[in-house]
């Protein structure tokens, strides 16, 4: 315990600020980015026994996709029930055992199909899309140019789809594959 804590608390600035970003003015009016951040870190605590230190960051880059995960399981909840609440509410809406086994059923499939990725596909996907770093700040800690992590990325997510085949299962709206001309975010 004592350790995570050291490190969170190491972390948690530069995890506020990957919070206050993703989550934008829109969500900031019905979400607290403490609650975020607490969620965050309760999630963190939970989970520590799986995470693999994948090099230097890497305890950073965890934590700020679970806090993505977090603010993306509020935004899709309607308005008036995105609250993230640390204590148990008996009257609160709980996802079913059915649905948080689905939940789980599809974090494994995407984190399976992010680990059958080459390293690098892997990486720059974790970087820009899990980590909310842009391209040019993901391209230098890769050590590439922003455009040849452009095209790394467009290759990742293009062979994402093809691992993955169906996005139905993860509730996210049908998307057509990036063509060559398209500008990877």
């Amino acid at each position: 315990p004592a350790a995570f804590e050291e490190l969170a608390n190491r972390e948690k600035s530069r995890l506020e600020a990957v919070i206050q970003l993703r989550l934008g003015k829109q969500l900031q009016a019905s979400l607290s980015a403490e609650d975020v951040l607490q969620e965050t870190l309760l999630r963190a605590w939970s989970a520590v026994a799986r995470f693999e230190p994948q090099g230097e960051r890497s305890f950073a880059r965890w934590l700020a996709g679970i806090a993505v995960r977090v603010i993306l399981e509020a935004a899709a909840r309607p308005k008036e029930e995105r609250y993230i609440s640390l204590d148990h509410d008996p009257l609160a809406k709980e996802p079913s055992p059915g649905k948080k086994l689905q939940r789980e059923e599809r974090f494994d499939r995407l984190e399976r199909a992010l680990h059958a990725l080459p390293p690098d596909y892997r990486k720059a996907v974790v970087l820009v899309r899990l980590g909310g770093l842009s391209v040019a700040e993901a391209a230098r800690r890769m050590k590439r140019s922003p455009n040849a992590l452009s095209h790394i990325l467009l290759r990742a997510l293009r062979k994402l789809r093809e691992v993955l085949d169906e996005t139905e299962s993860f509730h996210l709206p049908p998307r057509r594959a990036l063509s060559d001309e398209d500008e990877p975010p």
